[in-house]
């Protein structure tokens, strides 16, 4: 857990000191073993580098809408400190995709804490 600890620190300052926006890549899906789980992947240049990072796989409790989504993703943004990087986000053309941005455009996402 401490490798873990250090290693998601060292990211979280690598993105901070981005020199472009953070692009984010989402997909959900359900596994082979029946746990719903959300992805989040996150680009940006770093030291003139194109970086890629998996920020998140994390298993979604309940159903994988749209309004259930939103707060994870905020708080993954929260807790990486990144908001005020956020560039594009790119998902399939999942309708609980187009849920989960009108909830995150429309500032009433409740805040959700990580485990």
């Amino acid at each position: 857990m401490d490798q873990f600890t250090a290693e998601k620190e060292a990211i979280r300052q690598q993105l901070q000191g981005s020199q472009s926006c953070i692009h984010l890549s989402l997909d959900s899906w359900t596994s082979g073993n029946h746990l719903s789980i959300l992805d989040i992947i996150g680009y940006t240049i770093v030291s003139s580098q194109l970086q890629e990072y998996i920020l998140v796989l994390y298993e979604i409790q309940g159903r994988y809408i749209g309004e259930n989504l939103a707060p994870i993703v905020l708080a993954i943004l929260q807790d990486y400190s990144i908001t005020h990087k956020l560039g594009y986000i790119q998902m399939d053309n999942a309708t609980n995709n187009d849920t989960l941005m009108a909830a995150l455009s429309s500032g009433t996402v409740l805040f959700y804490l990580l485990p």
